[in-house]
């Protein structure tokens, strides 16, 4: 349900409305622009706005307003979890984001995505990324980040032991980027979500990071929905699974992923002891997968949750399924 305004005449202030809004405030899909972002940078300069979760998704914010933004954010001591998602505020915009991450001690939640940061911005944030000691959830999705964005951003993962949740959905980073980041999850304890789907990652960059999985130590969430392993990837993701011990939810949907791959990740079923959400949607599966996975959960007893809809599936696969579920 859309919002319910006041007519303009009688609407406070960005600056009232942020200052005495409370610790909650939400001005998503607003049409705030670079002046009402202006405004809302001043009011997070004032010592006395006690705002923690701030919504300020959609408003139309563009390179000035995120500048502005970033700028109060240097001194603000309220802000826990801020969203800008869905603006345009473009490399410059993050670049005043990352300096103020350098030295800003209270937010622990950004979301950034749908801003045109490209490499640059993204460049910028990750520099920040190896200073800063509270940040624990970053939302880049739909950014562009391309290789050169994924590589600086793993090289601050590197260093960076804060931050647990990483968000890359539709960045551009394809299997280049994936053996980036497979070399971070050799190494990085503290990263317990990673979602990279809709990166055109094949099965090379899955069998990459699939070998880092097999040492992984903290990694509890990765999602690699809407890429294309195929089977010879979800046969690389299996052999991980044979061996990882900290993984829990797994979602592998819509990766052209057939009865050989299915079999393969049946297999690793058997033994695995930690899984317990797995998704298989929109995949090829047909009978023989299904019921090589049926059989596995005959064995499994740690599997919760399993998502194996919109496949090739009938009626005697399905009939396997049903009786494990």
């Amino acid at each position: 349900m859309s919002k319910v305004l006041p007519h303009p005449s009688r609407m406070p202030s960005y600056y009232q409305r942020v200052k005495y809004g409370g610790a909650i405030v939400d001005l998503s899909g607003e049409e705030i622009g670079d002046g009402g972002a202006k405004q809302i940078a001043k009011a997070l300069m004032d010592s006395k706005t006690k705002v923690r979760r701030f919504n300020l998704s959609k408003c139309h914010i563009r390179r000035a307003g995120g500048m502005a933004i970033g700028k109060a954010l240097e001194t603000n001591t309220s802000l826990e979890c801020l969203s800008l998602s869905s603006n345009s505020i473009g490399p410059e915009g993050a670049m005043a984001i990352a300096k103020a991450l350098e030295t800003n001690n209270t937010l622990n939640e950004l979301c950034l995505g749908w801003n045109n940061l490209g490499p640059e911005g993204v460049t910028a944030i990750s520099e920040a990324l190896k200073i800063n000691r509270t940040l624990e959830a970053l939302d880049l999705i739909n950014n562009d980040l391309g290789r050169e964005g994924a590589v600086a951003l793993c090289e601050a993962l590197e260093v960076n032991r804060t931050l647990h949740s990483l968000f890359l959905d539709g960045s551009n980073i394809r299997d280049g980027g994936a053996s980036s980041f497979a070399k971070v999850l050799e190494t990085n304890n503290t990263l317990q979500r990673l979602s990279l789907s809709r990166n055109q990652i094949g099965p090379q960059g899955a069998t990459v990071i699939s070998k880092a999985l097999e040492t992984n130590v903290s990694l509890d969430e990765l999602r690699l929905s809407r890429n294309d392993l195929g089977d010879k990837g979800a046969t690389a993701v299996a052999k991980a699974l044979e061996k990882n011990g900290t993984l829990h939810v797994l979602h592998l949907g819509n990766n052209n992923i057939c009865d050989r791959g299915a079999m393969a990740i049946a297999q690793a079923l058997e033994t695995n002891e930690t899984l317990q959400r797995l998704m298989l949607d929109g995949n090829n599966l047909g009978d023989e997968g299904a019921i090589a996975v049926a059989r596995a959960l005959e064995r499994n007893n740690t599997l919760q949750s399993l998502d194996i809809g919109w496949n090739n599936i009938r009626r005697e696969g399905h009939t396997a399924i049903s009786k494990v579920l």
